[in-house]
């Protein structure tokens, strides 16, 4: 069951999905942390969590903020990579700055069945493999 169809059935984000407001993808954020501190962010963020329980991070920040937000270039959030069945044209990735993995497909498990669904977007795991976490270690004299 997806998180997202289950918590649209509740009240709180009815409201903001008949609204005109803009939602965003938390999975790549810019804090202004003067901002933050400064306003009662963290208590509004806290209330919509526990009204929200079981909603994940992306509903009660967008309660939370409802629109007053500033999005960032479609460049630092490439996504859903790693999603079932889609497509980023090569275009797309050669100009993204953040490759966002947010599905269980990923190139660098094992078990993903990321072979069945590589052939719909092949540069993605050529760019993975050109920026992949390298394991090293160096031995002291």
């Amino acid at each position: 069951v997806n998180v997202f169809d289950t918590c649209s059935k509740t009240r709180h984000v009815q409201a903001i999905l008949k609204g005109n407001t803009s939602m965003f993808n938390p999975g790549i954020m810019l804090v202004d942390l003067r901002k933050w501190r400064s306003g009662a962010i963290t208590r509004g963020l806290e209330r919509w969590q526990r009204k929200t329980s079981g909603c994940g991070d992306m509903i009660p920040l967008n309660l939370a903020f409802q629109g007053a937000f500033d999005a960032l270039d479609w460049r630092w959030n490439v996504h859903p990579l790693g999603a079932q069945f889609m497509y980023v044209p090569a275009s797309c990735l050669s100009s993204a700055k953040i490759l966002h993995w947010a599905g269980p497909f990923k190139c660098w498990r094992q078990y993903s069945d990321w072979e069945r669904l590589a052939s719909l977007h092949p540069k993605v795991c050529e760019l993975y493999e050109a920026h992949k976490p390298r394991h090293t270690c160096s031995i002291a004299p």
